[in-house]
């Protein structure tokens, strides 16, 4: 199971295994808190998201699973292509699931 998002022509899919590190991030909507909105509005969220998982590396590493689907650091590149993304796309609406 995945998260299947999109903005623009670009796609990104993102394991459920690091749903816990989204919602530790943003309470509630985890990485859905971006559905919906603009590249504009959303690249607060991402950024925000982005320094979150930069300070808070170690407690967010407790939640890779140990099949190793979902690490810490992939779901940072990721986030970091998500960022470029809402730059790139700024009047898009970002889709998922």
């Amino acid at each position: 199971m995945s998260y299947d998002i999109e903005i623009a022509d670009e796609e990104f899919n993102i394991t459920y295994n690091v749903s816990p590190m989204f919602y530790a991030a943003i309470p509630d909507k985890g990485i859905r808190a971006i559905y919906g909105k603009t590249g504009a509005e959303a690249l607060q969220i991402l950024r925000d998201m982005r320094t979150y998982f930069e300070e808070n590396r170690e407690a967010l590493k407790r939640f890779e699973p140990e099949n190793g689907w979902g690490t810490w650091e992939n779901t940072l590149k990721c986030i970091n292509k998500m960022v470029f993304a809402s730059m790139s796309h700024p009047k898009e609406i970002w889709e998922g699931d």
